[in-house]
């Protein structure tokens, strides 16, 4: 076998975690979400783990503040939160690597569970506290790169827009690019 590849250096993380902000950032923008969750596997893939949460700049918006701090509320919910393939939403999309997508998951879970064609739908209600304390509406899970993104709404019902991992990802090189051709600019005139 060969031998497992190097650690990326400090720089190398932090670029690629802004990056990855940067195409969540890109979502939101995009596809009309109020927050971005972003969830990774853990080096051995046993669990899902919460990376970082993204707020939509419309949250930041005067009159948007109980969205803002509900939307935040959220985020820092999620942040205790691991995921075992196949548990919870985020597990059960990484498991599937199928999109999931609810205009309103806690009307859903008050009538019943609602669609019965969608394998995914009873493990999502496993958090249907938070996201009806936090008044979390409509919500899109979507695997993402190595883990999964979770993108969703606050005190409104939206139809949210799913992107592709190329489109992510073209987010995410064009990002870098700018990133490195900055980094070049500044060395070449120090």
């Amino acid at each position: 076998a060969a031998p497992p590849a190097p650690a990326p250096a400090p720089a190398a993380k932090l670029c690629a975690a802004a990056a990855l902000r940067y195409a969540a950032q890109s979502v939101l923008d995009r596809g009309g979400g109020d927050f971005a969750i972003f969830w990774a596997p853990s080096v051995t893939n046993a669990l899902l783990s919460f990376q970082f949460c993204v707020l939509s700049r419309g949250v930041h918006a005067a009159g948007a503040e109980d969205r803002y701090v509900l939307a935040s509320m959220y985020g820092a919910r999620s942040a205790a939160l691991t995921f075992p393939q196949g548990v919870g939403l985020p597990g059960a999309v990484w498991a599937s690597r199928l999109p999931f997508y609810s205009e309103d998951l806690v009307a859903a879970a008050r009538e019943g569970g609602g669609c019965a064609s969608c394998p995914l739908l009873p493990t999502a209600l496993l958090r249907v506290n938070e996201r009806e304390a936090c008044d979390v509406r409509s919500t899109l899970v979507q695997p993402f790169g190595r883990g999964v993104l979770e993108v969703g709404t606050v005190r409104r019902a939206a139809l949210l827009v799913t992107v592709s991992d190329a489109a992510i990802w073209g987010l995410v090189k064009a990002h870098a690019d700018r990133h490195h051709a900055a980094v070049a600019r500044a060395a070449r005139s120090a």
